[in-house]
Order: structure tokens, then C-alpha cells, then sequence
């Protein structure tokens, strides 16, 4: 028997089924040269999520139905009321949480004014403003927000991912209610802008296959052509044909704007092919031997929403000279018409570096939580795992593990026992993640503790009282302290507050350049100042629905275009 490994094991009680799990042997009692006892420790089912998660990370999932078109437009739209997937609605927030940008909100300050800094979110109400285009570009934009995924969601792709962890409807993790009804993971995993200081757009054009299967998509070409009938028996018996593919860039409103043209293979879903380009240019990739790239997708990007024109040429050749002759021919990838590339948010790029694992474990350990396998297999439920707070497993006489109360007096011994003191712990903490945040230093320095944990030194309280070990417990996720804002006019508190994940020191930026200017149509642009960024740990929040607010959020566009008094807003 190897005591080294867990055992599949069942538990009966007076021959019924009790549980199903896993043991592990510890020692054995020997009396006379044989064994008398065995000690063991039984673990239940859900001890195998270790074994099912092992060290994959947020990014294991399938989030690709929260990706989105990051525009002003579409931005704005999610941070007034949220986004709709899978018909959840408001799975995925803009919460005002920025980053870099330090937002405050003073109506008294002129648009020329020395200290209207560009995060006053206040939006003028003149209707003719002293400086429009400077106005336009202050408060806060679609570049300085990050996204945010209901936690409930990542449960369910989680799910959805592992086909050995099913939770019961009733479990504390898959409620749209109560503690996880407005609970939201930041998806932030540097520190800065969501896209750091280069603003990519990009464009994914038509599907390309270099195989018989759809005519390499390529009008007027035809099987009899290319011999397309062929090749799945040539490609078997002989080798592979001998692809170039010409991508030809031409009408390039901004021809100082460097591009980036990538082949992306639809069977890898990797890019690792990518040329670089400036105006009008032809592109050519070699796909010679290449089966990675018999199916393809072409991507255009650039820091530039510019218009292009893009064609594709397919060149083929047999590789054994003279069994086919080179057939060229043009594809127009968008049927002659300019396109233009829009910068696309790929969640899985802004994930925080979180094993699955730890995200579950720490929300037991936030909620205080207790899970158990299912093992009645008469259960509709059987072979599912059910998540209560302890609270509600213990409330529960009637569908606990149990099956309701048992009345065990009858079966215990009182003719002798012993009672033991039981010893309080020295110290009960409650942690969140080091934060270093500029709200959560200035608080340790004014109070001495960090906000939002919790510390019970029983040792100290009680000096006469003898204590036993310290009891702590530390969430992977870090947390913010939030500001609400006052209106610097009269120092009225306004119905806005916001989170800031920086630090360290202030930093204005030299004023003089942007108040010189001779007219409203100059790009003159308010001063900035803000706090160094930080990087935080996997932040948790509330991201609450406000609407109808008496102090409208200025929501500009990042090129300055635009801006509009907003009313509602997700108030971490």
C-alpha cells in the first residue's frame, strides 16, 4: 500500500453510503507485531480542483465574447450603462477607476485657467465657453478607463472551461444577488493606460485558405485553374505547393504613419509572420512548406485610424519545377473600398496575472466560504459542487450533508471524560494584498493601518489571558480606497467618486506652452498633472449603477474631438 498517494475512498455508515472522496493514510498503530488501527484524513470530492486547475491562469479561459471595439463611442455607451453578454447585462463596466489621470471636479475654474488641470471632470454649462476646444479635451476620456468582468461570469467560464467543476444553482458562486450582484474583477495587469502610451488601431480582413476547401476564395478562379482537385492527393504523396502572398497597401491617408500587416494563422490563432510598412507598399510573405498557414487572416495596424486600400495576390507554383505554372491573381479584400482600422479590446490581454485556482480559493476565503460534492446519486444535482457561506451551511438543518438533525445522545459515553481549555489566538488579521496606492498610503500615515483590513490583537486586549497561535488570512486581491469628490467652488460634496490605482508624488506638466495661444481653433490643451502609476494585484470591487447625476462627468474623446455631459456612471 503506497501511503505517498491520495486513494479513492467511501465512507459507509451501518452499510449506507456517507461520503465519497480521497484518503490519505498518516500511521499505523502496531500492538503484538500486528496492526491494530489505522489513522487516516478523508478528504471530500472537491479536493480534485486542484487536480483539474493545476497552475492555469485567467488566461486559460475563453473571455473572447467580452472582446469590443474600443472607440469614444462605444466606451462611452459601456460606461453609462454597461455591456450585455451571453444576456447578462452589465457583465462588463467601464468603472471610474483610472490609472494615470488624476480626476477632481472644481465649476469655478476658467478654461484658461492656470490650475484647471485636465481630469476636472466638471462639464461647463455656458453656451459659449471662453475656450470650446480646450473645454473638449478636459475631464475624462475612453484611454484613461480600464474594463471590469462581473465576477459571476469568470465563475461561469470557468465552468465552462473544465468539465470536471460544475457548480449547483443555489451555490454562493453562481447568485446574481446579494454579495455578488455588483462584484467586478479589473482587468488591469500593468500599471498606466489600458494600451500604454502607443494607441493601436487595427483591421482583420477576409479569410484566406491556401487548400481546395473554398476555392482560395479568389473570384473567377476556378478548381480546373489552380488543379485544386489535386492537391489534397498531391500534398500527401509529393509534397507541398509554394505560396507567396502579396499584400498591396495603396491610398494611404497618412503616409507618415508607419503600419504593421500580420499574417495570423487560423489554425494557431499565433501571428508570428508581420511585415512593417509606410504608404503605398507592397508586402510579401513567403509561405513555402508553411501548413500552419493553409488558412489565414490578414491584420492591418497602425497608430493611425487612417484609410487604406488593401489587395491580396495569392502566388502559387508547384515546388518540383514544371508540374504547374505560377498563377497570379488579385483579391480585393475589402471590394474596392477604403478601409478603416478601429482599435479592438482583447480582454485576454488585460487579464491579471491570477491562477484560476487562487481566484477560487480567495473568494472562499473573502466570503467565508465551505463547498461539498453532491453524492447522492439520486440528487439532480449529483456529481455537482455546492458553495455556502458558513453561515447558511450551518443555518440549514435540513438540506446540510446531514439530510436534517441527528440526535446522537444516546450514542455517547458519559460515564468518564476529559475537558481541555481551549486557547484563543494571540492575533486575528484580515489582509488584502499590499496596496501602494496614493489613498491607501496617505491613510496608513494618518491612522496607522492599512484601509480596509482588519486586526484584532487579543495578546494586547487581554494581557492576563493566555493566547494560543496567531490566525490570519490574506486574499490574493488588493483593494482601493475611493474619493468623493467635492466641488472645489463651494466645497459641496458632488454624487461622483472614483478609484485611482497611483502613487508617489505629483507631476505638472509645464503650463506656459498650452495657455499661449491666439485662437479657439489653435491646439492649445489644459495642463496636466498627475500621480506616478501602480500596478496593483487583482483588484476586486463594487462597481454600483448611478444615474441621473446632479454633477455630470465631462467624457471626452482622446483626440479631443468631443465631449458630452454624462449622467450616469458605475461608482466603484
Amino acid at each position: 500500500f503506497d501511503g505517498r498517494k491520495y486513494h479513492k475512498c467511501e465512507i459507509f455508515l451501518n452499510h449506507l453510503l456517507f461520503k465519497r472522496g480521497r484518503m490519505v493514510l498518516k500511521n499505523v498503530a502496531i500492538k503484538n507485531n500486528k496492526a491494530t488501527h489505522y489513522k487516516i484524513t478523508f478528504f471530500g470530492n472537491t479536493v480534485t480542483l486542484q487536480d483539474i486547475l493545476g497552475e492555469d491562469k485567467l488566461h486559460a479561459l475563453d473571455f473572447s465574447d467580452f472582446d469590443h471595439t474600443f472607440s469614444h463611442s462605444n466606451v462611452k455607451t459601456i460606461f453609462k450603462s454597461g455591456l450585455t453578454v451571453d444576456g447578462e447585462t452589465e457583465a462588463l463596466i467601464y468603472p471610474l477607476i483610472t490609472s494615470k489621470k488624476r480626476l477632481f471636479y472644481d465649476s469655478s475654474l476658467a478654461d484658461d485657467s492656470n490650475d484647471n488641470f485636465n481630469g476636472n471632470l466638471y462639464h461647463t454649462t455656458e453656451s459659449s465657453p471662453t475656450d470650446p476646444k480646450r473645454y473638449s479635451k478636459r475631464g475624462v476620456n475612453e484611454l484613461d478607463l480600464k474594463p471590469a468582468i462581473k465576477v459571476s461570469e469568470i465563475v461561469k467560464l470557468i465552468e465552462s472551461k473544465y468539465s470536471g467543476i460544475s457548480f449547483t444553482d443555489d451555490s454562493f458562486l453562481k447568485k446574481t444577488d446579494g454579495a455578488l450582484e455588483n462584484l467586478y474583477m479589473w482587468m488591469s495587469n500593468r500599471s498606466g493606460n489600458i494600451f500604454g502610451e502607443g494607441v493601436k488601431y487595427n483591421v482583420i480582413l477576409d479569410d484566406y485558405a491556401l487548400n481546395g476547401s473554398n476555392n482560395l476564395a479568389l473570384s473567377g478562379v476556378t478548381d480546373d485553374t489552380f488543379g485544386l482537385g489535386m492537391i489534397s492527393f498531391v500534398w500527401s504523396q509529393i509534397g507541398f505547393p509554394k505560396w507567396k502572398v502579396d499584400v498591396i497597401v495603396n491610398d494611404v491617408g497618412d503616409t507618415t504613419t508607419p503600419y504593421t500587416v500580420k499574417l495570423i494563422s487560423t489554425k494557431t490563432g499565433v501571428a508570428p509572420k508581420s511585415l512593417e510598412g509606410q504608404g503605398d507598399q507592397t508586402l510579401t510573405f513567403d509561405l513555402s512548406r508553411n501548413t500552419d498557414f493553409n488558412a489565414f487572416k490578414i491584420e492591418l495596424s497602425a497608430e493611425s485610424s487612417t484609410t487604406y486600400t488593401v489587395q491580396v495576390k495569392l502566388r502559387y507554383s508547384w515546388v518540383e519545377a514544371g508540374v504547374y505554372p505560377e498563377i497570379t491573381e488579385l483579391y480585393d479584400a475589402n471590394n474596392g473600398n477604403n478601409i478603416s482600422p478601429v482599435q479592438d479590446l482583447k480582454i485576454k490581454d488585460h487579464l491579471p496575472d491570477l491562477k484560476i485556482l487562487d481566484f477560487l480559493t480567495g473568494m472562499f476565503k473573502m466570503f467565508n466560504l465551505t463547498a461539498y460534492f453532491i453524492d447522492d446519486e439520486n440528487s439532480t444535482d449529483y456529481g455537482k459542487i455546492r458553495v455556502l457561506t458558513f453561515d447558511d451551511y450551518y443555518n440549514d438543518a435540513t438540506n446540510n450533508q446531514s439530510g436534517g438533525t441527528i440526535d446522537v445522545t444516546d450514542y455517547i459515553d458519559t460515564n468518564s471524560h476529559m475537558v481541555s481549555t481551549s486557547f484563543p489566538f494571540s492575533d486575528i488579521d484580515f489582509k488584502y494584498s499590499d496596496p501602494k496606492t496614493l489613498l491607501i498610503e496617505q491613510h496608513l500615515d494618518a491612522f496607522g493601518v492599512v484601509f480596509g483590513n482588519s486586526n484584532l490583537p487579543v495578546s494586547e486586549l487581554y494581557p492576563d489571558m493566555v493566547t494560543g497561535k496567531k490566525y490570519e488570512i490574506k486574499v490574493p486581491f488588493s483593494h482601493l480606497k475611493y474619493e468623493r469628490l467635492f466641488d472645489g467652488s463651494d466645497n459641496a460634496k458632488t454624487d461622483i467618486q472614483w478609484g485611482y490605482a497611483a502613487g508617489g508624488d505629483f507631476n505638472p506638466k509645464d503650463k506656459s506652452p498650452y495657455l499661449n495661444y491666439d485662437s479657439e481653433t489653435s491646439d492649445h490643451r489644459p495642463p496636466e498633472g498627475n500621480y506616478s502609476s501602480v500596478n496593483v494585484k487583482p483588484l476586486l470591487f463594487y462597481g454600483v449603477k448611478k444615474t441621473s447625476l446632479t454633477n455630470k462627468i465631462n467624457f471626452a474623446a482622446r483626440d479631443f474631438s468631443a465631449s458630452e455631459a454624462v449622467e450616469d456612471y458605475f461608482m466603484p
